[in-house]
């Protein structure tokens, strides 16, 4: 008997708590009520790095299904890269309830491997009106097409997504060519005053674009981040996050400031 949810963290409590092989067969059905046709599980030794198969719109998908509490890095996209070739597929996608890492995601990118995190399954289970979870009945074993997939309104653009994540990255780099921008008009400044021997003009120049340059700095970084994505970088040696990063960033420019404005008696 499928359960009442009525919010989608009740959903996404019970994805979170779902084993490995539940999860993959919970995929499957997400994706035949996105429509999908073809679905099917791979078997779970030698899968060659591939959960779900699928096809769309005459493009046949690969798809590696990862239930995580932890950011998703480079295994899975090269685990999914080599899967699209073995079964010959179009598309190579992970798919999780989790997020990327920075490295993942540029790997994805060099590899045209889709990643699908938390925040893209939540919009595709509401475009099925709240897929009960656990319900073993939800997924068509036969590999048919599910009876509502003849209905266009429950159809999903796959690309919203990825449009959204653009429009949220934008403001980033909007801020990043202001910031720099303006860190420019503040060296050039600084130059004028130089040639006309105006000191507090020259440091006001440089501490100002010094400021401002290591803010576009920091914006930068973050345009490259998903907004999902808590880390802004990560390697063996450890993370950083999102916060720390921003903190630093300005303690740092801060600091900067203070020090070239001292110099030429501005603080």
């Amino acid at each position: 008997m499928a359960n009442n949810y009525t919010s989608m963290d009740d959903i996404m409590w019970d994805i979170d708590c779902m084993e490995g092989h539940d999860f993959e067969y919970y995929c499957a059905a997400l994706l035949q009520k996105v429509g999908f046709s073809n679905v099917r599980v791979t078997p779970g030794s030698g899968d060659q790095g591939v959960d779900v198969l699928a096809m769309k719109d005459g493009i046949k998908y690969a798809v590696q299904c990862k239930n995580y509490s932890t950011p998703l890095g480079n295994t899975p996209v090269q685990e999914v890269t080599a899967g699209r070739n073995f079964y010959g597929c179009h598309v190579g996608v992970v798919m999780t309830n989790s997020t990327f890492t920075i490295s993942a995601v540029e790997l994805a990118e060099v590899n045209n491997i889709l990643l699908w995190d938390r925040k893209y399954l939540m919009h595709l289970i509401s475009a099925t009106k709240q897929l009960p979870v656990r319900n073993d009945s939800y997924f068509d074993t036969s590999n048919r097409e599910v009876s509502g997939k003849a209905n266009r309104k429950q159809v999903f653009d796959f690309n919203d997504n990825f449009e959204e994540e653009k429009v949220e990255r934008k403001g980033m780099r909007i801020a990043f060519k202001g910031c720099l921008i303006w860190s420019g008009l503040c060296a050039v400044m600084a130059l004028v005053a130089f040639i006309v021997k105006e000191s507090i003009m020259i440091g006001m120049g440089l501490a100002e674009g010094g400021f401002f340059l290591i803010l576009s700095l920091m914006f930068n970084v973050l345009s490259k981040t998903s907004k999902e994505n808590e880390f802004v970088f990560e390697s063996d040696a450890g993370k950083i996050t999102k916060t720390t990063f921003v903190w630093g960033c300005i303690v740092i420019a801060f600091v900067v400031f203070v020090v070239i404005g001292s110099r030429f008696g501005l603080v």
